[in-house]
């Protein structure tokens, strides 16, 4: 066992049993994660305990839950990078979230298996969402938006509105410390994403656009406004959730961020492309299903 895993079951708490004491699930987040948000949307309107953190605090709590038990609780989805590189280490990626434990026991290991097992208290069908479309939204869109977002956010004239997004909810140390490290955390994570690279943030943005105009054609051709049938379901939300990065609805994360991201919206190099992602079949469909639903009741 590492230092790290032993550091983490020293200071962490147990989450698996804190959910079978209260009976109430407990859902680790970093709250303006996308593959957060469709964890959070399903579970929105369902009694449970959430814990969000910040990039970097997240991960003791989160090794605690994954790797910290008798049994490994990882994942392969909410990938980093796009395309064969998101398939991860074939041990998974330990510090991903979102991660629920469960009253019963179990471990609900990403977004995914969230969805899946509070379905039904949300009222969501998964009509339409078949293995293509769900690798599609996890191994290319979500990692891409993603992406997108951070080489916007990485902008030195947005570094404030970055600073605003990691330190929400923190306390004076993890603030002052952020003050500090922002720098060499946006140089890391550029280097890692190589978002320094003109050509990867090109092809980057060729993929959204390729993914998006697939994905048009399909929600074009759709008998019914949504992918669900007449209501949003789960295809619905997990693709809107996706793209949101690359489109900014007002109410991503429940508009919990809006000023910020209206401030990175309103950049002049970032306004005309975030303009022209919302004007595909993709964007429309994806703000529409963030103004119908995000802040509704997830049962009607």
């Amino acid at each position: 066992m590492s230092f790290i895993v032993r550091l983490a079951k020293l200071t962490q708490p147990d989450l698996v049993a804190r959910a079978g004491a209260t009976k109430l699930p407990q859902l680790v987040v970093i709250p303006y994660s996308h593959y957060c948000d469709l964890a959070m949307w399903v579970l929105k309107d369902v009694p449970h305990v959430e814990y969000s953190f910040p990039p970097g605090l997240h991960v003791l709590p989160v090794l605690r839950l994954r790797v910290g038990g008798s049994k490994k609780n990882v994942s392969n989805s909410s990938a980093m990078f796009s395309g064969k590189k998101a398939a991860h280490a074939a041990g998974g990626t330990p510090t991903a979230v979102p991660v629920c434990a469960l009253p019963d026991g179990r471990v609900l290991v990403d977004s995914w298996q969230i969805a899946d097992e509070f379905l039904q208290q949300a009222g969501w069908s998964d009509d339409g969402l078949d293995e293509q479309l769900r690798d599609m939204l996890d191994r290319k869109i979500g990692p891409n938006s993603r992406a997108l977002a951070y080489y916007y956010l990485f902008k030195p004239e947005l570094s404030s509105q970055l600073y605003r997004l990691v330190t929400d909810g923190t306390g004076f140390v993890f603030r002052t410390f952020f003050w500090f490290s922002q720098p060499g955390f946006a140089r890391r994570l550029t280097k890692m994403l190589k978002l320094d690279d003109a050509k990867v943030v090109q092809q980057i943005k060729d993929s959204l656009h390729a993914d998006f105009a697939q994905l048009g054609t399909l929600l074009e051709a759709l008998p019914t406004p949504f992918i669900a049938g007449q209501k949003p379901g789960l295809a619905d939300v997990a693709l809107a959730t996706m793209a949101a990065p690359a489109v900014l609805p007002d109410l991503y994360c429940g508009g919990r961020y809006k000023e910020c991201f209206d401030q990175v919206y309103l950049h002049p190099d970032v306004r005309p492309e975030i303009d022209g992602y919302r004007n595909t079949a993709v964007g429309r469909h994806t703000l529409l299903v963030y103004k119908a639903m995000r802040l509704a009741k997830t049962s009607q």
